[in-house]
């Protein structure tokens, strides 16, 4: 099963339970994730479950995508000395003749050899009378359980305190509760298996399950501070230590966090995993808290004399966190509402290939009345690069709340290769005052997973940075961010693409063509990053597809068409290879240009407008008959104003003239990487105003003139508009264009589409997304899915009627569960 031991415990427990139970699997997933995995634990988990669609591996594949970091106890730092043990040993043995001096047992019981403690316990708990009356006794339990809550006890009997602890279950006092408490400190392991066990040998399922889910809250309240806060607060409420005995005072157990060292020799702690769905943040004295503003933080301290430049190859620590006012300096979202109680996770968001940090790459900071703006201090080093390489380096930080990122931020600095070239090193650009609002994205309907995509420092455009987040279960599925080189840049990648389709005329070619694109892409995606999605998308408790948010700077690659091996397989997708397929995605841009746009998960539609045109005698752009009957089909449905296809009328109506809420466009467009000629193709007016026979386009760099204030949907049904390329360091096709100036969204293809079969799906896009029923409508992304889900190599090979590369040309540029509604 791989090396290390809790990925069999964890088998054995989930396949022991959901045999005898099968109704248990959601309920010991939950419990599972709350107890966390290491990073290695999480791979060789993922890996063992390879080939496996039974309900014990769904339960897993669920607990591997859900689990924060893993919540296992502490070792301790200092062992005691033989004497101390031999002392331990006698006091215990001396207080099972005569049980009357319960302190002595709690001053030596973290002295105790491990399989001493382990009997010790069970003894205490077994003799304990039900009815609560040996006082002395649940003193000394009371005391064990406290004294040794901070230490991994590595020698525990679980099935018998497992037993012990079913029969408090069935209705003893609520002192025994501490089996829980002494279960909790057991090893992961050794807990599991135990677990499994005490099924095996005939214990109710439910009633393990149930106390697995006590063991893990007890680990989350016991790891929900960051180390020397929680020290503190034990060093305070500890009563003052009994006197010395003869064999001398046992020494202070000193817990040793499994981390990376920091800076100066110190201990970065593991972070302990979000809290569960069910678990409440703490509130402060008198109730809830009430919830502040909090910015993000990301401060570099350089070490030289200048705070934007390091030195590679020299330690400069980052403090990442939270912050009372902006910093105008950072590119980054609005405030996030925190509140006292409440837990942020920040998970540093950066080029491997470019830095390095010792550190775990997931936080934990908690808010408090003290401490309202957290924050923690991250060593890093630069690594030495190429010289084509440019100087500038980023780091990023994703703000993740109950699995959901709430907010980012970013910082570039520069890193020279030798100290004397810092005070001639250039100055980095700061973009004040501009912030990205990520709310509507997030908060109200979540998508199932988001997927980020960042530029990596590497500026050939070959390498890009991966972090997902799943939603369910408030754990992030990756312990870091993840990068994958490229054969080809993206743009080259996407010009190819739309020449194959441009030129293609045999359908099987067609398909074989994006079917090995779709290799390509998914050779592209990071093998941690796909088990992830993969874990998403094939979830077999799916009532719904799963939908994905990707948040990125790559905006050339159809990531929609990735393809994995072995091939995904869900009911939503049927046979259709590509990941598109299978998922609901929606795409938004991450840019530092002005204005940003703001998604939102629904658009309110009260009145539409319709874009299109008669090209009767154009030169060079054939009669879109289909366009033309669709396009009054979509003005009788909506009751829409038809807009003239001029330079001038367009101009109006991307600068909100007539104030929609929707627009359709149905005409010819086109893609072009210089720039020169693109966009879509309107008809040119004479001197007195009327329309000729000569084409001429409605370009992005023209839409960048507008203001879509009413925050309309628009489906650009126009050839290759969904197309984009870098312009002046910024997106620049015409589809991010519309977002850029307020659209809430936006439907478009990468290539050449059918006009009959882009007709087609027009009419069942707005058949399911506006006429059906309020109860049956679906999401604009969800739409897209249907469609892509109709290209399948047997609909190609059959010659199907509407099977073409259309059905999978078109991107949504939206929140992945946008939808129309009636005003």
């Amino acid at each position: 099963m791989g090396d290390f031991p809790n990925v069999a415990a964890w088998h054995d427990l989930t396949d022991a339970t959901v045999a005898a139970a099968p109704d248990l699997g959601q309920q010991l997933g939950h419990a599972l994730a709350t107890l966390g995995v290491a990073a290695t634990e999480r791979d060789e988990l993922l890996a063992s479950l390879a080939g496996r669609r039974d309900p014990a591996a769904a339960v897993l594949n669920r607990v591997a995508v859900q689990a924060g970091p893993s919540t296992e106890p502490p070792t301790s730092s200092t062992r005691p000395t033989d004497a101390e043990m031999d002392e331990a040993i006698a006091v215990v043995d001396e207080f099972r003749r005569e049980p009357v001096n319960a302190a002595s047992v709690a001053r030596v019981a973290s002295a105790l050899p491990p399989d001493r403690a382990g009997e010790f316990a069970v003894e205490l708990l077994g003799v304990c009378p039900a009815d609560g009356s040996d006082q002395d006794r649940l003193a000394a339990l009371e005391a064990f359980v406290s004294q040794t809550k901070d230490l991994q006890t590595t020698r525990m009997p679980v099935v018998r305190l497992a037993q012990l602890g079913l029969a408090v279950e069935r209705g003893l006092p609520s002192d025994h509760a501490g089996v829980a408490d002494l279960l909790a400190r057991v090893p992961t392991a050794s807990l599991l298996a135990g677990l499994a066990r005490a099924i095996g040998e005939g214990s109710d399922p439910a009633a393990i399950v149930t106390l697995l889910e006590r063991v893990a809250r007890l680990r989350h309240q016991t790891l929900v501070q960051p180390p020397a806060q929680q020290q503190q607060q034990q060093q305070q409420q500890q009563p003052a230590p009994a006197p010395p005995s003869r064999g001398g005072v046992i020494g202070r157990i000193v817990k040793r966090w499994r981390s990376a060292p920091a800076p100066g020799g110190g201990q970065h702690a593991e972070p302990p995993a979000a809290a569960p769905p069910d678990v409440p943040p703490t509130a402060g004295e008198g109730g809830a808290e009430a919830s502040h503003p909090a910015y993000p933080r990301i401060d570099v301290s350089t070490g030289t004399a200048r705070d934007d430049v390091v030195v590679v190859e020299q330690e400069f620590s980052v403090t990442v966190g939270l912050r009372q006012r902006q910093d105008h300096t950072l590119i980054g979202t609005v405030a996030i509402a925190v509140a006292a109680g409440e837990t942020i996770d920040v998970v540093l968001v950066f080029d491997p290939e470019s830095l390095a940090t010792t550190a775990p790459t997931r936080q934990t900071l908690t808010v408090t009345a003290d401490d309202p703006y957290p924050s923690v201090v991250i060593p890093f080093v630069a690594k030495y690069l190429d010289a084509q390489v440019p100087v500038e380096r980023r780091i990023g930080v994703h703000y993740v709340r109950q699995g959901q990122v709430v907010g980012l931020a970013w910082r570039t600095f520069v890193a020279v290769d030798e100290p004397g070239q810092v005070p001639s090193a250039p100055a980095v650009a700061t973009s004040e005052g501009r912030l990205i609002n990520l709310s509507p994205l997030l908060d109200e309907t979540p998508p199932d997973l988001v997927i980020g995509i960042c530029s990596s420092d590497n500026p050939d455009g070959t390498r890009l940075v991966w972090t997902v987040y799943p939603a369910v279960g408030g754990g992030a599925a990756l312990d870091g961010p993840r990068t994958a080189p490229m054969d080809d840049t993206a743009a080259g990648f996407a010009k190819a693409l739309r020449f194959k389709i441009q030129f293609g005329s045999d359908p099987d070619a067609l398909f074989q063509d994006l079917a090995g694109a779709g290799a390509v892409l998914g050779r592209i995606v990071p093998a941690s990053v796909r088990t992830v999605i993969r874990a998403v998308v094939e979830d077999p408790a799916r009532t719904t597809a799963a939908t994905i948010l990707l948040l990125t700077e790559e905006l050339h690659l159809p990531w929609e068409l990735a393809t994995f091996q072995p091939p995904l397989a869900s009911h939503f997708g049927g046979a259709a290879p590509f990941l598109g397929a299978h998922a609901a995605i929606g795409r938004w841009p991450l840019s530092e240009g002005d204005p940003r746009p703001v998604p939102r998960p629904r658009v309110e539609v009260a009145k539409a407008a319709v874009l299109s045109a008669k090209y009767d005698g154009v030169t060079k752009w054939g009669k879109l008959d289909q366009a033309e009957a669709e396009a009054a089909e979509v003005t009788t449905l909506f009751g829409a104003e038809s807009v003239l296809p001029t330079i001038r009328a367009v101009a109006d109506l991307f600068a909100g003239t007539p104030t929609v809420q929707l627009v359709h466009v149905a005409l010819h467009g086109q893609f072009d990487t210089e720039g020169a000629a693109e966009g879509l193709v309107l008809l040119a007016v004479d001197a007195a105003g009327a329309q000729t026979a000569k084409a001429t386009f409605f370009s992005p760099l023209a839409a960048e003139n507008g203001h879509l204030a009413a925050g309309p949907f628009i489906f650009l049904n126009a050839c290759q508009v969904g197309a984009d390329r870098s312009v002046l360091g910024d997106y620049g096709g015409f589809a991010s264009t519309l977002l850029r100036i307020g659209a809430a969204g936006v439907v478009a293809p990468l290539w050449n589409v059918d006009d009959d079969v882009a007709a087609a799906m027009a009419r069942e896009f707005y058949a399911a997304t506006w006429s059906a029923a309020p109860a049956d409508r679906v999401s604009v992304a969800e739409a897209m899915r249907r469609a892509r889900a109709r290209y399948t190599l047997d609909g190609v090979s059959q010659r199907t009627p509407g099977v073409s590369p259309t059905l999978i040309a078109f991107q949504c540029l939206a929140h992945p569960q946008l939808r129309l509604t009636t005003a």
